[in-house]
This record gives C-alpha cells, sequence and structure tokens, in this order.
C-alpha cells in the first residue's frame, strides 16, 4: 500500500508541474493575444479615420466635377489686329455651353492664357452677361482688349497664332434665370 501510495504521489506531482507548465504557456498566449487585439483595435481607428478623410476627399470631387460639367466655356479664336491711332487689339471669341438643366443669366470667371508649354503669360476676369443661355444652347461672345505694346504678356498674346496658345477658364459663379446661385466648391 505504502508502494501505491508512493506511486499516486509521484503521478499527481509530475500531473501538477504539467498543469502549472500548461497554465503558464496559456497565460502567455493570452497575454499576446490581449496585445495583439489591442494592436488590431488601434489599427482598425486609423483605418475608420482614413475612411471618413477619403470620403470627404471623393465628395468634394464629385461637388467639384459637378460643378464644372454644368457649365463649359472655350475660346475658339483669335484675331489680333491693329486698331486706330497705332492700338493693337487683341479678340477673343468664346463659346459659352449651358449643359444643365436651367437656363443661365450670368457666368463670372477667369481666363487663363498660357504658352504652348503651358507656361502662364497673363490672366483677366471674364465674365459673360446680358444673354440668357438656354439649357444644351452654346452662347458665343467675343470679347477684346487692348494689347500694350510695351508689355511683353500682350505682344506675345498678339503676335501668338491662336494654335500656340492655350486657354484655360475658370468658372467661378454662375446665376440661373430663377435666382439660384452655383458657386465653385474650390474657390
Amino acid at each position: 500500500m505504502k508502494k501505491l501510495l508512493l506511486i499516486l504521489l509521484i503521478i499527481l506531482g509530475t500531473t501538477a508541474c504539467v498543469k502549472q507548465e500548461e497554465f503558464d504557456t496559456l497565460k502567455k498566449e493570452n497575454e499576446t493575444l490581449k496585445e495583439h487585439i489591442t494592436q488590431v483595435l488601434a489599427e482598425n481607428e486609423t483605418l475608420k479615420e482614413d475612411l471618413i478623410t477619403y470620403k470627404a476627399a471623393f465628395e468634394e470631387k464629385e461637388k467639384v466635377e459637378k460643378f464644372n460639367n454644368e457649365i463649359a466655356v472655350k475660346v475658339v479664336s483669335k484675331i489680333s489686329k491693329n486698331g486706330n491711332y497705332g492700338t493693337k487689339i487683341i479678340e477673343l471669341k468664346a463659346g459659352v455651353t449651358n449643359n444643365s438643366a436651367k437656363d443661365i443669366k450670368g457666368v463670372q470667371g477667369v481666363l487663363q492664357i498660357k504658352d504652348m508649354f503651358g507656361e502662364d503669360i497673363k490672366g483677366a476676369k471674364l465674365d459673360f452677361t446680358g444673354t440668357t443661355i438656354k439649357p444644351g444652347k452654346t452662347h458665343f461672345e467675343t470679347v477684346g482688349f487692348e494689347a500694350n505694346p510695351f508689355m511683353t504678356q500682350d505682344m506675345k498674346i498678339f503676335n501668338e497664332k491662336f494654335e500656340d496658345l492655350i486657354f484655360e477658364y475658370t468658372t467661378l459663379k454662375v446665376i440661373f434665370t430663377d435666382g439660384t446661385i452655383l458657386e465653385n466648391p474650390q474657390k
């Protein structure tokens, strides 16, 4: 019986040691899992913040695209001519296309003229008023300005061929006949 008790004590002692080792291993694994969960939760918060930022940027881009699709302004020709008393006149013909569903009363914007390399030559405010532009229609208007012969930029525009110039129009505001106003979201 003493032998049996001794064997039982040895078995129980060995089992207790194994169980303590297993417990310590499980405890370490539990701590590692807790750290991993904390890290994943932190990454999840970062991803949520990124998603909010990307969503806002996407919505802003959609607003800009919608605004830019409402109206199109394109310079279609340039005429350089001598005026009275030796003045130099530059006339630009521009087409304003109404892509919206409403009648347009006025368009406010800025025309930037660049050389063929994309370098800025001159910019100026250019508004279109006085004519109602129906949806789906294009209104052409000729605008002219006197080129100062002592200004390099003016003479470059005067002397360059139309094909060698780049005309970029940025619409700032559109006023519809119903009184609504659409403003450039990038303003």
